[in-house]
């Protein structure tokens, strides 16, 4: 991609990847409660 389209990609790549690591912890903590309630 072009210089000009870069900095633009990054700042959604960090925005994204924030919203995904929110997403994802939560995630993974129902899944470990989840584990836990099984046994």
């Amino acid at each position: 991609s072009n210089s000009g389209t870069k900095p633009f990609l990054d700042m959604m790549d960090q925005e994204f990847s924030q919203t995904i690591s929110k997403r994802n912890s939560l995630g993974i903590a129902e899944a470990l409660v989840q584990q836990f309630e099984r046994k």
